[in-house]
């Protein structure tokens, strides 16, 4: 007489039920392995997975121990009927596919640090943009495998199971957040692709405002498709027939496409301004008497001071290179002449001041020429009154998504206390 066993019965079950050892492994969260020395009764089933594999399988828990099913034959299409059952397949899918979709998360962090890594530190910009790209393609395709093998491990019952749909709602909402993740962080990156050059790197305060701005522009734009596509992908849930809960949702969704839109409209103001010439941002020095900008171009001007250590005693000293007397080829390298803004010659004189940066010719309103002159220092404080520029427009990025959260809970409590 042929022993039976709960091994051999759960073969039978399952093959009745035309599911692999992969698929069942899946439905219980436990693997393929696990199955197949289950069937070839090398180990049990731990004795909590009893009552679900029987009510997954349609027999009782005392026929599955007894090894053969006593109440008739074994109906291929039985569906879990036990709330119990349903519960516990809902909760290890959805446990187990967080704990996957944090090694996705992970991913997309080692391509953001890896790319911070070589931007500041060997001054990559090109190859941390390149990296960072890679490692967030990646972490969103696994996330998309886990979540749709999540949600296919979750169709084992009614359709408008509330359970069912609440696990598949909570997959979805977090891969939503995964990939939103991703999308912020890829366009934080973006800004490493205007560095000039595969062997610069970004200002830590260049990347940081830029990328900053790239993230929030990324949450939001992750956040607006997230709402639009949302009832498509979320099963209905009951909480969704509500009319209250309809309206905020459509709310949510009108808030943030408009907020989208007023920030799109502030960084495209915040990027002309950043990109707009350094002379719009600093007044320089402006000569009305060419024979005043002459002589100012013609004062030697070498930079500050160094201190160098002679004989035991440091000084500050200014290195000169002294030119060569009677070398004319020296004195004619420092020869420059002045152009008016019609293209016409103005005259020569010798550009010996290395502070300035730029010089700019202007035609008074009398007709005479001015110069406007812009040294280094003007220079710098141009950059500084960017960088206190960007400050302002990030702190407005931030503004407007709290505006826009108050007036989201205002309006929302307001609809809650009449419909009270």
């Amino acid at each position: 007489m042929e022993k039976k066993t709960i091994g051999a019965f759960i073969a039978v079950l399952r093959k009745s039920k035309g599911m692999t050892q992969k698929e069942l492994g899946e439905v219980l969260g436990v693997s393929d392995k696990a199955i197949s020395r289950w069937e070839r009764d090398e180990c049990a089933p731990d004795i909590s997975m009893i009552p679900v594999i029987a009510d997954l399988f349609g027999v009782t828990a005392d026929e599955l121990l007894r090894g053969e099913k006593t109440t008739g034959e074994i109906t291929p299409a039985a569906e879990i009927k036990s709330e119990r059952t349903a519960k516990y397949l809902i909760r290890t899918t959805v446990t187990r596919f967080k704990t996957k979709s944090m090694i996705a998360f992970g991913i997309a962090a080692v391509g953001l640090t890896l790319a911070a890594v070589l931007n500041y530190g060997v001054l990559r910009a090109y190859l941390a943009f390149g990296i960072a790209l890679i490692f967030l393609i990646v972490s969103a395709v696994c996330e998309v495998v886990f979540a749709v093998n999540s949600v296919s491990s979750l169709t084992l019952d009614d359709e408008e199971n509330d359970q069912i749909g609440q696990g598949k709602a909570t997959v979805i909402k977090t891969a939503a957040l995964i990939l939103g993740f991703n999308l912020a962080g890829t366009l934080s990156c973006v800004p490493l692709l205007f560095a000039g050059n595969a062997y610069y790197g970004l200002l830590f305060s260049t990347w940081g405002v830029y990328g900053l701005l790239g993230f929030a522009l990324g949450a939001l734009l992750a956040f607006a498709v997230y709402q639009i596509v949302r009832p498509s992908l979320l099963p209905k849930m009951a909480e969704e027939k509500n009319p209250i809960h309809v309206a905020n949702a459509k709310l949510a969704k009108k808030i943030t496409i408009v907020t989208l839109i007023v920030m799109l409209v502030s960084g495209a103001v915040q990027l002309g301004l950043a990109t707009a010439d350094f002379t719009l941002y600093t007044k320089g020095t402006y000569f009305e008497n060419l024979d005043e900008f002459v002589a100012f171009m013609e004062t030697p001007y070498y930079g500050e001071p160094i201190t160098m250590t002679i004989d035991g005693e440091s000084d500050n000293i200014v290195v000169i290179e002294e030119p060569i007397s009677g070398d004319e080829s020296y004195e004619d390298s420092y020869q420059d002449e002045l152009i008016d803004e019609d293209g016409n010659f103005v005259c020569v004189f010798s550009n010996r001041n290395e502070s300035v940066r730029r010089y700019d010719v202007k035609t008074n309103s009398d007709g005479s020429i001015g110069v406007r002159v812009y040294t280094h220092d003007d220079y710098y404080e141009a950059s500084r009154h960017k960088t206190i520029l960007n400050f302002c427009f990030i702190l407005l990025y931030f503004a407007e998504i709290v505006a826009a959260l108050l007036i989201y809970l205002k309006k929302k409590n307001r609809r809650i206390s009449e419909n009270l």
